[in-house]
């Protein structure tokens, strides 16, 4: 069995998390470290003093700066980091199932599942319940290759809901 994650994707996302997480806090502790710092600046001041319009304009500034870095940085980027480290991570703990079929197609349209992006194939699998065929889609993270399969040869998938997670041919024989 081929399997699509190892301990070095694991090791990687978690490095690319706490990379991310880091920056984010030293530049939040920064932010509030100066606000901090400017409101003791304006406590010691003479009560009307002239000055205290510097530290309501640093401090608005500041502020415009710092919301929309906070919102962006924690809206987009993270927030992926975040989705796709669970995926990973999940593979190990999560409810991995085989199922066996044919290969049908590929279908290289972008799918976004739980934050993370996909391509994905179709295969065939037989649903015992009903006794017959049905399609079955199955989605590959964009960041992996894509297994290459010849319509119609039958393969045998580990699937994580319908996520891949390991695959191989099934000879003939077998």
């Amino acid at each position: 069995m081929i399997k699509v994650y190892d301990e070095n994707d694991k090791k990687s996302i978690d490095k690319q998390f706490k990379v991310n997480l880091w920056t984010f806090l030293t530049i939040t502790i920064l932010y509030v470290l100066i606000c901090v710092g400017l409101l003791i600046w304006n406590r010691f001041l003479v009560y009307g003093s002239s000055l205290s319009i510097y530290f309501l304009v640093t401090d608005c500034v500041l502020t415009l700066f710092y919301l929309p870095y906070a919102f962006i940085f924690l809206g987009i980027p993270f927030k992926r980091i975040r989705y796709y480290r669970r995926l990973v991570h999940s593979v190990d703990t999560g409810n991995v199932t085989t199922q066996e079929g044919e290969f049908i197609k590929y279908s290289y349209n972008t799918i976004i599942k739980d934050g993370v992006d996909f391509k994905s194939f179709v295969m065939t699998r037989y649903y015992d319940k009903k006794q017959q065929d049905f399609e079955f889609e199955v989605l590959v993270d964009k960041e992996k290759q894509m297994p290459e399969f010849a319509e119609g040869e039958k393969i045998e998938v580990e699937v994580l809901g319908n996520v891949l997670v390991g695959y191989r041919r099934i000879e003939d024989n077998e």
